[in-house]
């Protein structure tokens, strides 16, 4: 999948209301080489995408987020990918991970700057923006919840010590026999905050009460490969070397930001809830 980049040539153009030639002198692009990029007799170099999509962006002209007001009014549902790599061929699990949040799956988000945290220091890194129909397909929804935290730690090898307990037996039968799994987005932050109850460092109240004041959105995880055809693809969006450094610092205001939460969270809420070993005293391993 290619760039719109005739097309947004062409909605440039007629934003700053100046003709291509003059268009081609902002740019530094020889008018002969943005012709034939507008009638689409050439597709730009790397270098000279980073110069149109630059240029949208130092002139406060967010062009990614404008196609997603569009295609919003257009969509019920509207999702984000940020790839690591360029998507070829068709959607599938195959090189999907295992040691994720929920296991193997296609994650995509429900917000643009989340998503652009996963591609922010990979400039290899590519967004698409999806439509995807839930029709026919079992849908588990969660929100912050030990249920929800007990997932994470699982499939991120956290709770090797209750491996063969009858509530992760159910939790892992459970996960398998849904298509999709719509749940909050859990970062390296907040990972750690799971972390510190799967170790009982803090109950299951403190971390959940931390991890509510880091919400970050949901995450969609497309775990069969039915659930999968139901994804389309609209459009590859590029972002500029400039929109992945603010996107990089806007990350990194957070995670300082969210030292006041948690610490806060775990002052409150001390002693309150379960910690690890309690949620699991009541049964029987087999």
């Amino acid at each position: 999948m290619k760039y719109k980049v005739s097309d947004d040539l062409k909605l440039l153009s007629e934003y700053l209301n100046i003709s291509l030639k003059d268009l081609s002198d902002r740019l530094d692009i020889s008018f002969e080489t943005l012709s034939k990029i507008v009638n689409n007799d050439i597709y730009p170099s790397n270098e000279i995408l980073e110069k149109i999509y630059s240029y949208f962006y130092e002139n406060k002209i967010e062009l990614n987020k404008e196609k997603i007001k569009i295609y919003k009014e257009k969509y019920n549902v509207l999702l984000f990918h940020g790839s690591k790599e360029e998507i070829t061929g068709e959607l599938s699990l195959s090189h999907s991970r295992e040691n994720v949040d929920f296991g193997a799956g296609f994650y995509v988000g429900d917000n643009y700057e989340q998503s652009l945290d996963f591609i922010c220091f990979n400039q290899k890194g590519t967004m698409y923006v999806l439509n995807a129909d839930f029709s026919s397909l079992k849908v588990l929804k969660l929100g912050v919840s030990i249920e929800w935290m007990l997932y994470i730690a699982l499939n991120r090898g956290k709770l090797e010590k209750y491996k063969d307990s009858k509530k992760l037996i159910e939790l892992k039968n459970k996960l398998n026999s849904y298509d999709v799994i719509i749940a909050p987005i859990a970062d390296n932050r907040m990972f750690t905050t799971i972390d510190d109850f799967t170790r009982s460092a803090i109950t299951s109240e403190q971390a959940m009460h931390a991890l509510k004041d880091l919400s970050l959105g949901d995450q969609i995880v497309f775990k069969s490969e039915e659930s999968l055809k139901k994804l389309t693809i609209l459009e590859k969006l590029y972002v500029c070397k400039k929109e992945r450094l603010d996107a990089y610092k806007n990350k990194q205001k957070k995670i300082f930001d969210s030292d006041d939460y948690i610490n806060n969270a775990y002052e409150i809420y001390i002693h309150k809830g379960q910690y690890i070993s309690e949620v699991f005293a009541n049964e029987k391993d087999d």
